[in-house]
């Protein structure tokens, strides 16, 4: 998906190989799974949701097992990368009032036990 000087309001939008360009994003849930990369640049977000699913939620888990183990410093010392990276094309500063960032279970596929809408064998 590309879209570019667009509102977005009230919908769920999965990033995952998107690219947003001067979009406003009201009340919305943003989804991101880690499958693919997203490009957010110069973007409004108003009360939006975070949802990380998937290998996403996977590496947060992950990074915050770690750092219960006792590698606080390697933790520390990836976000100190992080921060002083510069992004290939520097998009403003968020705007907007961020609510919430979850880390909810992706949808069990139909076929899966106890998903919505699977049938039980007999």
């Amino acid at each position: 998906m590309l879209a570019q000087d667009q509102t977005f309001s009230g919908v769920t939008i999965a990033l995952d190989g998107a690219s947003f360009y001067r979009c406003t994003f009201e009340n919305c849930t943003l989804t991101y799974s880690g499958l693919m990369p997203v490009t957010l640049e110069n973007n409004r977000y108003v009360n939006c949701r975070w949802n990380l699913v998937g290998p996403a939620k996977a590496t947060l888990d992950f990074m915050g097992a770690i750092y219960k183990l006792g590698f606080s410093e390697l933790m520390e010392r990836t976000f100190d990368l992080i921060r002083s990276q510069k992004p290939a094309a520097a998009p403003s500063a968020p705007k907007g009032n961020v609510s919430s960032l979850s880390f909810d279970e992706p949808p069990k596929p139909a076929n899966e036990p106890g998903a919505k809408g699977s049938k039980k064998k007999k």
